[in-house]
């Protein structure tokens, strides 16, 4: 992992461990702006951070398991679209906390036509990656998946709107294929 990847990682650990405050804030205090707006902002500072992370590997020349440009498209939409929808309700939170929470809903169409539009790309269907036989620590055989295999399942899980956290997945392999340990 180079050292941009690695700090935007950290960064975004230490993130990740403020929803639950903003949170807590928003099911006591709902009615009151400053808890919506809150919420809305710790995402706001999330989503980019996880962009920051999926774009600096995403790319990489000679990845291990490359993310298929049609999956990272999906992944890059995602995050986009939730950022400019919390970013967007915090000024009407101001105005109206219930009107500011209610348009989070928004992201449900949002994310349909998001995912319809790019659904019918070159290889948005792809096939999964199949376990690989292997033996256990007791010598029995166990079905694996690749880090790699594991980690491009991941990708395409989240492009189809199942699983927000393949984006730390994804940057965890970008290990280069003539470098292993």
């Amino acid at each position: 992992m180079d050292a941009l990847t690695l700090r935007l990682s950290l960064v975004c650990l230490g993130t990740i461990a403020l929803p639950p405050f903003p949170t807590t804030m928003l099911s006591e205090y709902a009615s009151q702006p400053l808890a919506v707006v809150s919420y809305a902002s710790i995402i706001v500072v999330i989503d980019p951070l996880l962009l920051a992370i999926f774009l600096s590997v995403w790319r990489r020349p000679r990845m291990a398991h490359p993310v298929p440009r049609h999956v990272g498209r999906k992944i890059v939409t995602d995050l986009v679209s939730n950022v400019v929808v919390f970013g967007a309700t915090m000024p009407i939170a101001f105005v109206s906390p219930a009107a500011a929470m209610w348009s989070w809903l928004s992201l449900a169409p949002i994310k349909w036509v998001l995912w319809w539009s790019q659904r019918g790309q070159p290889g948005a269907d792809a096939a999964e990656p199949q376990p690989a036989e292997g033996r256990n620590a007791s010598g029995r055989a166990s079905e694996r998946v690749s880090l790699g295999a594991w980690c491009s399942q991941r990708a395409m899980s989240f492009a189809n709107g199942r699983s927000p956290t393949a984006v730390t997945a994804i940057a965890g392999d970008h290990q280069r294929e003539d470098v292993r340990p």
